[in-house]
């Protein structure tokens, strides 16, 4: 909307989230390697791999390696690159904003906006003929916290705010979903907009 009322033509399009949707698992399935990428037969954090070598996705440089070698020009935060081929780069710091703020990243959105356009604005004016934005997941956020969502710690190999890994053999009646990088990997979901940890 910000983009439109400064002359700029947008196309928007939408997706579903890559589950469980957090980071980890959602960024690369946005990325333009998302075909090089596959899930292993385990994981705690919810990870992806490099399909070639097997190499973890944690930390970023096997993701930005994986674009580079598929030619993509990697620019930071403050470089325009000189608008030619294809680059990648990220802007704002939503996630990480929501994770420190809560729900008082309402009042911060403006300004992150603001900056996102001022981002792609200057992106353009360097010669980029387009710029193609992406976002991994959304939020639920509530003044208060989420509802709670009860998961004993025992039945988990791991528990995140609003996914968890059950452990091989626990009895749960909480309904499974496959792991978007690998589809015999289940995932519990909380409910609704319930959370497995009080106050998140």
């Amino acid at each position: 909307e910000k983009l439109e009322h400064q002359g700029y033509r947008v196309e928007e399009c939408y997706a579903w989230a890559a589950l469980p949707s957090v980071t980890s698992t959602g960024k690369p399935a946005v990325s333009p390697v998302k075909d090089k990428i596959s899930g292993p037969d385990v994981s705690t954090d919810f990870e992806p791999i490099v399909e070639e070598n097997g190499q973890s996705l944690k930390g970023g440089n096997a993701l930005k390696k994986l674009l580079k070698k598929d030619g993509w020009e990697i620019l930071d935060q403050s470089s325009l690159g000189n608008g030619e081929g294809r680059a990648w780069t990220e802007a704002g710091n939503i996630d990480h904003d929501g994770h420190d703020r809560g729900a008082k990243l309402a009042l911060y959105l403006e300004n992150i906006l603001l900056d996102i356009c001022a981002r792609i604005q200057n992106l353009l004016k360097a010669g980029w003929k387009s710029v193609h934005i992406v976002t991994d997941h959304g939020w639920l956020l509530l003044p208060d916290g989420l509802p709670k969502s009860e998961l004993p710690a025992i039945l988990t190999s791991t528990k995140w705010g609003r996914c968890a890994v059950i452990k091989e053999g626990a009895d749960t009646e909480e309904r499974l979903y496959p792991w978007y990088w690998n589809p015999l990997v289940h995932v519990a979901l909380a409910d609704r907009i319930s959370c497995y940890q009080k106050g998140k």
